[in-house]
């Protein structure tokens, strides 16, 4: 019958023998089972958590990187903005200094062009009209331009007055006050005296006198001022007459206007 011992020795032996191969053997078995079961339990409890706080969404961006980028993309933004602002800004002024200088430059030389042309006045002095009297001379004031002068006045200052022992005068007086001539047009001329202080017909052991000049140009908002000088000399026949020199100092401010 099954499950009963040998009752020969070698059968006993055998039946001891296979009886602890069968033991060793169920031993082998439950330890593999249990190693089984607690790996899968050890996996369940990974993979599939027991709690809804243990459950996690699939990976993403968290907010806050998310909220970085953002302001990074928004950053560079900006700036690229600003250097195109910054480069508008100098190309507009680039642009309005260039146009600046040019209209400077084009209206200095408009106005440089027409004090050239409209300020070539020039005084020269005439015949005497008695050989006797050297202030009977007339001084002709010419206008060499291309353009009209307005508003002239000429004056007559002395630097240096002698008659022969009668009297002497020096340094600046005023012969008279200021004439006014008026407008002179392009090419014309005009004739004004020049009348010293104490004036007696007397012979001159010495004369210097300056003369000025003022005006205002056409176009232009300014008056100009101009100073000639003129020293008498007298020639064999004892007649004097006026030389252009250069000024020794520029001329003066004009005396008080003719008639006021």
């Amino acid at each position: 019958m099954a499950g009963e011992r040998p009752k020969t020795k070698l059968g006993t032996v055998a039946y001891s023998v296979g009886e602890r191969l069968a033991r060793l053997l169920s031993l082998s078995y439950k330890n593999k089972t249990d190693t089984a079961r607690a790996e899968h339990k050890t996996k369940n409890k990974k993979y599939r958590p027991q709690t809804k706080e243990q459950i996690t969404l699939p990976s993403t961006p968290s907010t806050r990187e998310q909220r970085r980028r953002e302001a990074l993309a928004k950053r560079k933004q900006e700036q690229r903005q600003l250097k195109r602002r910054r480069s508008k800004g100098r190309k507009l002024l680039i642009g309005l200094v260039s146009s600046t200088v040019v209209v400077l430059g084009a209206v200095s030389s408009l106005i440089g062009i027409n004090v050239y042309f409209s300020s070539r006045l020039t005084v020269s002095s005439a015949s005497p009209l008695n050989l006797s009297d050297p202030f009977s001379t007339f001084f002709i004031v010419s206008n060499d331009g291309a353009l009209a002068v307005y508003d002239v006045r000429f004056w007559c200052k002395y630097n240096h007055i002698k008659y022969a022992a009668i009297a002497e005068f020096k340094e600046g007086g005023s012969f008279d006050v200021t004439r006014d001539v008026g407008k002179i047009e392009a090419g014309d001329k005009a004739s004004v005296p020049c009348i010293p202080p104490g004036y007696v017909k007397a012979p001159l052991t010495k004369a210097d006198v300056s003369i000025g000049v003022s005006f205002q140009p056409s176009f232009i908002p300014w008056r100009i001022q101009r100073g000639f000088r003129f020293v008498g000399e007298r020639d064999p026949d004892d007649v004097l007459h006026w030389f252009p020199q250069p000024l020794q100092k520029p001329i003066e401010t004009p005396p008080p206007r003719y008639g006021r």
